[in-house]
């Protein structure tokens, strides 16, 4: 027990003084987390378009080189100029455009950092393959067809699950606007 009411008092305000102490670090912590949630949801809103185009493209080579065996001369070329325009679009997004996807479901970020690593290894080995001349070896070509199905199904895998989990993050930030928010 306190010898006096002052070593009484000075044990409650001290008690006090920790309750306050971590109140303020709490409410801290709870503004940070919730800063960090809007900026993951602002950026899925941002990044869902390019995400769900890479999803798309990486879906027409898919079914393109599922479905092409006999195609016509040009149909190479389409093909050629689909996987560059595959790996323009995704060296157009950086890994720092991804990080604040972090905080997303079914890990978002990181399924599309390895959608864009399966993309630059595809595009390098299709492209080089493509134009290379012993290419017009037909007898050849299924098992690359094959080999580059099977990236391309793995891409649009983890695109699929990275753009349905920016979608859900950015219809929560930024929900489709109502008509009457439209008309004022």
């Amino acid at each position: 027990m306190a010898d006096s009411p002052w070593d009484m008092w000075s044990a409650i305000g001290t008690l006090a003084a920790v309750a306050v102490a971590l109140g303020v670090s709490g409410h801290a912590a709870y503004v940070s987390r919730r800063a960090d949630k809007d900026r993951a949801e602002l950026v899925a809103a941002r990044m869902l378009s390019p995400i769900t185009a890479l999803e798309q493209k990486a879906s027409y080579l898919f079914a393109w080189f599922c479905f092409n065996d006999e195609e016509p001369a040009d149909g190479h070329m389409n093909a050629l100029r689909g996987i560059q325009e595959l790996d323009v679009m995704a060296n157009a997004i950086s890994i720092d455009d991804l990080y604040p996807l972090l905080l997303l479901k079914s890990h978002a970020a990181k399924r599309s950092a390895r959608a864009l690593g399966l993309i630059q290894s595809f595009s390098a080995d299709a492209v080089a393959t493509i134009s290379h001349h012993s290419w017009s070896d037909s007898g050849r070509r299924k098992v690359h067809y094959e080999r580059w199905v099977v990236m391309l199904s793995e891409i649009k895998d983890h695109l699929a699950i990275a753009a349905l989990a920016c979608e859900s993050a950015a219809s929560t930030g930024a929900p489709r606007p109502t008509a009457e928010e439209i008309q004022g």
